[in-house]
């Protein structure tokens, strides 16, 4: 009797084990998901974040790039975001920057050194590079020995909301924001018919009455 009995309790979770098999995955998708919510609840406790999605950056009003720099920043970041800003207001000074693009200091915050706008950079009166300060407050560029912002050779370029100091020297020696031109007039222009002398206006003659 015992031998028919185990023969059939054998039997049974045989058929039983081929109940199992042969039911539908579906059945078995709840307990598969509250996995799975249990795995990303432990995730968050154990301190591990989600990755954020991927936003593109895009270009700001102007159809330029706008860059940020803060104290907390870092000069290896992209420098397209708050998030992302770059540190140092000499790693901005080594960039070159296109008609159109904005650089943006925080506010409040304090960035030695100088930041100069070349030949190359800017050069769009319709576009202009923008500095200036985002936040809250002020930006405030500290000089030592040289000029706060110098633009050299350019144009298109607006400077705004910003305070500029410097140390005792650049008082001495240097202005706080400077537009430099090394570039020389076009000379005047010879006049058909002149012989290749150039055409000069007369100054105009005055009688004291």
């Amino acid at each position: 009797m015992s031998r028919q009995r185990n023969a059939c309790t054998s039997l049974t979770g045989r058929q039983r084990r081929a109940g199992d098999a042969g039911r539908p995955l579906l059945a078995r998708g709840p307990r598969v998901g509250a996995a799975a919510a249990l795995c990303a609840a432990a995730l968050l406790l154990a301190g591990c974040r989600m990755p954020a999605p991927h936003v593109p950056v895009r270009d700001n009003a102007q159809g330029g790039r706008t860059f940020y720099v803060s104290p907390d920043g870092d000069d290896r970041a992209g420098g397209r975001t708050p998030e992302t800003a770059w540190r140092t207001l000499t790693h901005a000074d080594s960039m070159r920057f296109r008609p159109g693009d904005v650089l943006r200091l925080r506010g409040g915050a304090r960035f030695p050194g100088t930041f100069s706008i070349g030949a190359g950079d800017a050069g769009d009166a319709g576009k202009p590079v923008v500095v200036e300060s985002y936040g809250t407050g002020r930006a405030t560029i500290a000089a030592s020995g040289t000029r706060g912002i110098e633009v050299h050779d350019t144009g298109g370029v607006t400077v705004r909301n910003l305070i500029v100091t410097g140390d005792a020297e650049s008082y001495r020696e240097q202005d706080g924001i400077a537009f430099v031109s090394d570039l020389r007039a076009a000379p005047p222009t010879a006049a058909p018919g002149s012989g290749g002398r150039s055409r000069r206006r007369a100054a105009p003659s005055t009688r004291r009455g």
